[in-house]
């Protein structure tokens, strides 16, 4: 087996359960694998690209040493394709430095990661109500990969500092780049719905975790009087479903099958 940038942490070290020590190996970073709360959520979501991103380690380097260790030898050719990330500025920007301390809205989900419960829905929350001059200020216990890409979506920028092994702290703001960007995706995003009678369809198959949660939420709170939200997913998103009950909405599973699910969800009476 050949293992790529795209393939899930989870996925390959319940293939190669080694590969967690050759992980921590390589960099210390990855002695977070040894604890199994966090092995089944941030292992789940992020790929091996997310990881070599989130250590500030070369992933043709990662890719060459998982792939030594599962008996393939990558060749100079296939190593020299393989991308190599662009990390965020090294100094605090401008737009942070200058805004002041009442308007930075901060967040610590550290305790809810060592409990093991998803932070998503929470920070999503602190998000939708940011107003443009704000920043918004995560404490984190580890580099939050799949969420810079969720941000970058929505028009904000990032930067990261990290204060000790397992505390970072990671800072949102705006600025003309990513407010660009996030409205192109936002057009893209749009193009997922489809409106038949009071249901809204939504379909999030395809999508990288959390975004398919991230837009459910964010559709669920335009919906208008009267109308329910189908979800046509392809696994069931056992972290959303208690934040939908959490929001006052009731859902039900019609359809469950490998690679097909499909949730209605609707405003409680």
């Amino acid at each position: 087996m050949k293992i790529k940038k795209d393939d899930k942490i989870a996925n390959i070290i319940k293939e190669y359960p080694h590969l967690v020590d050759v992980l921590i190996n390589y960099n210390p970073h990855f002695k977070l694998l040894k604890n199994p709360i966090l092995r089944r959520t941030v292992a789940k979501l992020a790929t091996v690209e997310k990881a070599a991103q989130v250590a500030g380690v070369s992933l043709r380097g990662l890719l060459k040493v998982l792939n030594e260790a599962v008996g393939y030898e990558m060749t100079l050719k296939e190593l020299m394709t393989v991308p190599e990330f662009k990390r965020g500025p090294e100094e605090m920007p401008e737009e942070i430095k200058s805004v002041k301390q009442e308007d930075i809205v901060r967040l610590d989900v550290r305790d809810m990661l060592r409990r093991g419960e998803e932070p998503f829905g929470r920070i999503m929350d602190a998000v939708k109500d940011l107003r443009d001059n704000q920043v918004f200020l995560l404490d984190v216990l580890f580099e939050p990969g799949p969420l810079y890409d969720v941000m970058e979506k929505k028009g904000f920028a990032s930067y990261t500092e990290r204060v000790s092994e397992e505390h970072y702290r990671v800072y949102f703001y705006r600025n003309a780049r990513t407010q660009e960007f996030g409205s192109r995706e936002q057009v893209e995003w749009e193009k997922r719905k489809r409106i038949e009678g009071n249901r809204v369809i939504l379909n999030v198959k395809g999508l990288e975790p959390p975004q398919p949660m991230e837009l459910i939420l964010t559709t669920l709170q335009e919906l208008k009087e009267g109308e329910e939200l189908v979800v046509e997913h392809e696994r069931t998103p056992v972290f959303l479903l208690p934040r939908l009950e959490e929001r006052g909405f009731k859902y039900e599973i019609q359809k469950e099958v490998q690679g097909e699910v499909i949730i209605i969800i609707k405003k409680n009476r």
